[in-house]
C-alpha cells in the first residue's frame, strides 16, 4: 500500500491529522501541542471574519438550538395550565441519568433516548482518527 503524502509540503509521509481542517500532514507541517497543521495554526479564525472554523460553527449551532429550546419551554409551560411534563437524559461518560416527570414523561423520555442515540452515532461517525 502506498504511503499518503503530506497535504502541505507533498514530500513527507502524512502521519498526523489536523483537528481543525482534517488534512493529513507530516511531522514537519504539524503542531503537536495544538494538534493543528501549520496552515491552521497560522490562520486566525475570528467572529468578525467570513471564515469560521468548524468548532466555532458547531458552537453557534448548539447555542441557537439551546436558545430555541428554552423559548419553547417558556412558552409551552405558560399555556399548559399547570400540567407540565418533561424528560431528559444526561450522559456522564457511559452512564446515563434518566429523569422524567408529568403525564407525558414516557413519550418525552422515548424522544430524548432517540435523540441521544442519534447524537452519539453522529459523534462516533465524525470522530477523526
Amino acid at each position: 500500500m502506498a504511503e499518503e503524502k503530506c497535504y502541505i509540503c507533498g514530500a513527507g509521509e502524512a502521519q498526523n491529522i489536523c483537528h481543525n481542517c482534517g488534512h493529513h500532514v507530516c511531522e514537519e507541517c504539524f503542531e503537536s501541542i495544538s494538534q493543528e497543521c501549520i496552515l491552521c495554526k497560522n490562520h486566525k479564525y475570528d467572529f468578525q471574519g467570513d471564515e469560521l472554523g468548524f468548532p466555532h460553527k458547531l458552537f453557534l449551532i448548539g447555542l441557537a438550538i439551546m436558545s430555541l429550546a428554552m423559548l419553547l419551554i417558556i412558552f409551552t409551560s405558560s399555556s399548559m395550565d399547570g400540567q407540565i411534563s418533561g424528560g431528559t437524559i444526561i450522559l456522564i461518560g457511559p452512564i446515563p441519568i434518566i429523569l422524567g416527570w408529568g403525564p407525558h414523561s414516557y413519550t418525552l423520555l422515548a424522544l430524548a433516548l432517540v435523540l441521544t442515540i442519534i447524537g452519539v452515532l453522529l459523534f462516533l461517525m465524525t470522530k477523526k482518527r
